[in-house]
């Protein structure tokens, strides 16, 4: 499911991300609308409750140019709070990049 969250950013690594926001965030994959850190996607992959916020961790993921295009057509294709039109594809994608970032 597409959707779209306004977060703080409360701690950056080259590795990834620490969020802050109202709202929980579902785990899956995360585009960032600006570079961070010089990246551009993220996977969620921690949140939970602390107070009346929800904290997160995204560990940044690099795409391939052909995977980031794809990405790309099936986000402009699926306006917010719908399913992407392939996410069989996308994941195995994103699986396939986190797999590559362990071997590093």
């Amino acid at each position: 499911m597409r959707t779209e969250h306004v977060v703080r950013i409360v701690d950056i690594s080259v590795i990834g991300v620490g969020i802050e926001t109202n709202a929980r965030i579902e785990p899956g994959l995360i585009c960032f609308r600006e570079q961070i850190g010089g990246q551009k996607y993220g996977v969620l992959v921690w949140s939970k409750l602390k107070g009346d916020r929800y904290q997160a961790g995204i560990q940044f993921v690099i795409l391939s140019p052909e995977e980031e295009a794809y990405l790309q057509e099936q986000v402009k294709k699926s306006p917010p709070c719908h399913s992407l039109r392939d996410p069989d594809k996308i994941i195995a994608s994103l699986l396939e990049s986190v797999k590559n970032e362990l071997k590093r």
